[in-house]
């Protein structure tokens, strides 16, 4: 994307993901509390607008554990997500319908790779228009650093910036990095509800590489765990996104000369 640094830009015709209830027609600001989706207070934990406003909630976890769920001003379930390690530094969440969480029909796949100096995240939403693909990122370290999410148009990107995480100034005051608040800012037309996910799963992935638990990257055996694996490292014409398959075998073809 260059060095410069970008505007958020507002964004016209994206796939709907998780809500339309969400795409506004203004830029919209939140305070953040660094690894909001794990809170562990016994209520649902309240983002705000700058102004003080309740956008968002985040339901506190079960007793028993179980999938969070994200939930309006008015504690109304908008998405639950379910995270999947699948190998050292790399997950995928997944959001789901909140009323019935069916991890084999996700709205929508976020997918992350943390380690030291290194994040990043990628999504797909398809255009159902016109069958391809596009792809969201970031540039920028979580770290307590300034971040851009962006769609990938090459080396147009800057023109797309969607959102920006950066540090406040009371955040930049915490040493521990586990713990400053940061500031989301979402231009318009983007979704705002998809944009927090995202936060939460980048924040789960931080807060998991700060983590000394040595069993914090295991792998499930689980069939969800075992599917979602090939997309990454898996056989890639077993990778489960039809066009993937499809650039595979066409480089395959090319090899071989067919």
């Amino acid at each position: 994307m260059g060095n410069s640094l970008p505007d958020l830009c507002p964004q016209r015709g994206l796939p709907k993901t998780i809500s339309q209830r969400f795409v506004y027609n203004q830029p919209t600001s939140l305070h953040m509390t660094r690894a909001f989706w794990s809170h562990s207070q016994p209520t649902p934990l309240e983002l705000c607008s700058l102004e003080g406003n309740v956008l968002f909630k985040v339901s506190p976890a079960a007793p028993e554990g179980g999938t969070r769920v994200l939930m309006d001003a008015a504690g109304v379930p908008i998405a639950a997500m379910q995270g999947y390690t699948l190998a050292p530094y790399l997950a995928t969440y997944l959001p789901m319908d909140p009323h019935k969480p069916d991890p084999t029909r996700p709205l929508c796949y976020i997918e992350t790779t943390f380690r030291l100096l290194e994040s990043r995240f990628e999504m797909e939403l398809k255009d159902e228009r016109s069958g391809k693909f596009i792809e969201l990122r970031i540039v920028g370290l979580w770290e307590g650093g300034t971040v851009y999410f962006y769609v990938n148009r090459g080396m147009e990107s800057h023109k797309y910036c969607f959102a920006r995480v950066s540090p406040t100034k009371e955040g930049k005051k915490i040493k521990n990095k586990l713990h400053q608040p940061y500031l989301l800012e979402v231009a318009p037309g983007m979704d705002v509800a998809l944009v927090v996910l995202v936060c939460g799963a980048l924040d789960e992935e931080f807060v998991k590489l700060k983590s000394k638990d040595k069993h914090r990257y295991d792998v499930g055996d689980d069939a969800v765990t075992q599917r979602l694996r090939h997309r990454h490292v898996g056989l890639p014409d077993l990778d489960e996104r039809p066009h993937r398959r499809e650039e595979y075998l066409a480089k395959a073809a090319k090899m071989l000369g067919i």
